[in-house]
């Protein structure tokens, strides 16, 4: 809700082309700012809770010398962004301020990771999905409102929201590290050295492929803006915030239950992880379908007085992109199990192959039936890619992470063939 007021607001007093300009933006920050730390925060999630089975000493060792490294990261990673934002839209004004945008979400990306990996998933959860959101409702849409209505004020005083927020994550994420909340271990007198090398390798594929599914969830704005005229990427730009606001909800959950899945991982407890996975995948599949439905009767109406006669046309562009909801909702946290299970690389390798061809097959559905056949072509991607996902956990672990009525149907083939194995051989024996 609060994020559909903070993009009411802005679309409210933005022309088409410059709310298509501020959502190219703000797709770009989005999409990469999870390089923040480099493959260290996301590392950290997924080691720590591990090493502190052995020793907390050096668990805590380990998140305390991460976090500053990820820290000093991200001037660095925003300045890269504002050069290049700079330079593809000719202001340095425009690149200085999408670099700070930058900066701010980067600083609450590594202190909600931070939070998490000390104990605290719950917080850090709230940290990651919320306090942007927040910092925007209190700073940057009053500022709008009184007033700052161009692009590059818009940008600044969405600067300023999220300079707010990114303030207090880091308090609390420098607060939790020194009070860190993980479990003590039989071992807490080892001495060793945190290590670093291995949690970065880990974690920099788990970066990597944050960023690439960052820009598979921008890709409809990108190829609506390559072929389509600035009315109709706008409305697309609309469709997928509205969308990733109903997606966000299991996307919070699976954020908040990574340590509990390495850990779980590391000790061979598979059939947690799948009763887990599973009752996430039916909670978030009804919310799918719950919304599919409510925007299919309530969307057209309600956006045109949200946001303008001019927006009626996100309609049914709101209703494909939910379809993407509820493929990626059938298999519930299935990637983030794959992740601290050991397979970042190979989902991060489905993930960069599919990119490219995803983005293609929307421009041309754009170019030749417009923005609900992009927005169509888009779920279909998600749901290949998701597809893989359950499949590729299924074939190395044995795990089916799908929602309950698709599992169960998913699941009797192999029970019919194991009884059937299982009646021969006692044929055999009798």
């Amino acid at each position: 809700m609060v994020q559909f007021v903070t993009i009411a607001v802005i679309a409210r007093h933005l022309s088409s082309d410059d709310l298509a300009s501020y959502f190219v933006v703000m797709g770009i920050v989005l999409a990469t700012y999870f390089a923040a730390g480099l493959g260290l925060p996301d590392g950290l999630v997924r080691h720590v809770p591990r090493t502190s089975i052995t020793s907390r000493t050096t668990a805590v060792a380990l998140l305390k010398r991460a976090f500053l490294i990820s820290l000093a990261t991200v001037p660095v990673g925003g300045a890269f962004c504002g050069l290049a934002i700079g330079i593809v839209t000719e202001s340095g004004l425009i690149g200085l301020l999408a670099g700070t945008w930058w900066v701010c979400y980067g600083v609450i990306f590594v202190s909600a990771q931070v939070v998490v990996a000390s104990g605290s998933p719950n917080l850090g959860s709230a940290i990651f999905y919320t306090f942007a959101n927040v910092g925007q409702i209190l700073l940057t849409v009053p500022l709008v409102l009184a007033g700052m209505a161009s692009l590059t004020e818009t940008l600044l005083a969405t600067c300023v929201g999220c300079g707010l927020a990114a303030l207090i994550s880091l308090g609390l994420a420098v607060t939790k590290q020194r009070r860190t909340d993980i479990p003590p271990s039989l071992a807490m007198n080892r001495s060793e050295v945190p290590p670093l090398g291995t949690v970065w390798r880990d974690g920099a594929f788990m970066g990597a492929a944050r960023i690439v599914q960052g820009c598979l969830i921008w890709s409809p704005v990108w190829a609506a803006g390559v072929i389509l005229p600035g009315a109709d990427t706008a409305n697309v730009a609309l469709a997928g915030r509205l969308t990733s606001a109903v997606g966000a909800v299991i996307a919070a959950i699976r954020f908040s239950i990574r340590p509990e899945l390495a850990t779980n991982a590391a000790s061979g407890n598979w059939a947690a992880i799948e009763r887990r996975g599973r009752s996430i995948a039916l909670a978030a599949s009804s919310i799918a379908v719950l919304s599919i439905v409510g925007a299919a009767a309530l969307a057209d109406p309600v956006l045109t007085a949200a946001f303008g006669t001019e927006f009626s046309g996100a309609h049914w562009i709101l209703v494909a992109m939910l379809f993407a909801t509820l493929a990626e909702s059938f298999g519930g946290p299935v990637d983030e199990v794959l992740r601290m299970s050991g397979y970042a690389r190979e989902a991060f390798v489905a993930q960069a192959v599919l990119l490219p061809a995803g983005f293609g097959a929307e421009v041309i559905a754009a170019a030749l039936a417009g923005p609900v056949a992009l927005a169509s072509t888009f779920a279909a991607v998600v749901g290949a890619l998701y597809g893989y996902f359950v499949a590729k956990l299924y074939r190395s672990e044995g795990v089916l992470v799908l929602t309950p009525p698709l599992s169960r149907v998913m699941s009797t083939p192999t029970r019919l063939v194991s009884n059937a194995d299982e009646a021969a051989e006692a044929t055999a024996k009798s």
